[in-house]
């Protein structure tokens, strides 16, 4: 298996969210409070390679024991460390990996591989900690893959024309949109299924969902005058409710870059993101639920 690493990566982050009342059925539980921090960051080598003890109780920061990437707290699983996730390789954009497509991926395989690497990496049957799913090649809404992602469209298109070559362009876009939409939504949907049945006192939920699309760079494309969440972004989530009901957490991301660094609205970006976060978890049937936004321990990019 190739080694690949996405560019993005969850490096902390934290509990903004309604109060939980969870049935402790055996390992550790977080806390029962309105906030937590919880330490995501492969730290264990500061004290193993150069003596660095960051002490992180002494802020009451939770963190799995010996400060492992993977425990009781918190186990977040890229592309390559759950299931068979399908994608186009992120720097030979014509290497596909598992089909590169959702519609190309035999889910009865990749479920088989994802009970595999729950068994083997959460072997606690009564896990209470999040469950984060970090698959970011993709996303399910068709219209979101744009830049890189744009792949994910082409390939869909060109796989509708090859088995349907007396469609319109027309035609061909729209039935590989449904196609696409519907694959990624089992895929996605199903492997939340699985997790939740073999782990169910797992918090899971996809990193980066919901995504309210109100950086910087999205504001000056649009010409927005506010960080708040535009309404089509809304829309558009809102179209992803079967995601937020399968969710028994929320990840959105609230990385604060270099960007911010002399602009006065970091806190309205942050609040758009996590506003909505709550507001598509108030639209959920079922009972609250987590949000864990996502924050990381730098400014620069690079």
């Amino acid at each position: 298996m190739s080694t690949y690493t996405p560019v993005s990566k969850p490096v902390t982050l934290a509990l903004l969210t309604v109060s939980l009342s969870t049935l402790c059925l055996g390992g550790p539980s977080l806390p029962d409070r309105p906030f937590n921090v919880i330490w995501n960051v492969p730290s264990r080598s500061c004290k193993t390679k150069f003596g660095v003890d960051l002490n992180l109780g002494q802020y009451d920061i939770i963190v799995n024991p010996g400060e492992a990437f993977m425990g009781p707290y918190i186990s977040l699983f890229y592309e390559r460390k759950l299931g068979m996730c399908p994608c186009y390789h992120e720097y030979h954009l014509d290497q596909a990996i598992h089909g590169g497509l959702p519609q190309t991926v035999d889910l009865s395989d990749h479920k088989e591989k994802v009970a595999d690497d729950i068994a083997r990496i959460v072997p606690d049957a009564d896990y209470q900690g999040l469950g984060v799913i970090d698959w970011e090649s993709w996303r399910p809404l068709y219209e979101r893959n744009w830049a890189k992602k744009d792949i994910y469209r082409k390939q869909s298109e060109e796989l509708v024309q090859s088995r349907h070559p007396d469609l319109s362009k027309k035609e061909v876009k729209a039935k590989a949109k449904e196609e696409y939409e519907t694959a990624a939504r089992a895929m996605m949907e199903e492997t939340l299924d699985l997790v939740k049945s073999l782990r169910p006192g797992g918090f899971w939920g996809f990193y980066l969902f919901p995504d309210s699309y109100n950086s910087p760079g999205s504001i000056r494309s649009r010409k927005g005058k506010t960080y708040g969440c535009p309404q089509k972004v809304k829309d558009q989530n809102d179209r992803l409710d079967w995601l937020w009901e399968g969710s028994t957490g929320l990840y959105p991301s609230v990385y604060v870059t270099y960007m911010f660094k002399n602009m006065v609205n970091t806190e309205q970006f942050v609040r758009g993101r996590v506003n909505e976060a709550f507001r598509v978890m108030d639209s959920r049937q079922g009972q609250d639920i987590p949000i864990y936004p996502y924050m990381w321990l730098r400014y620069a990019n690079e």
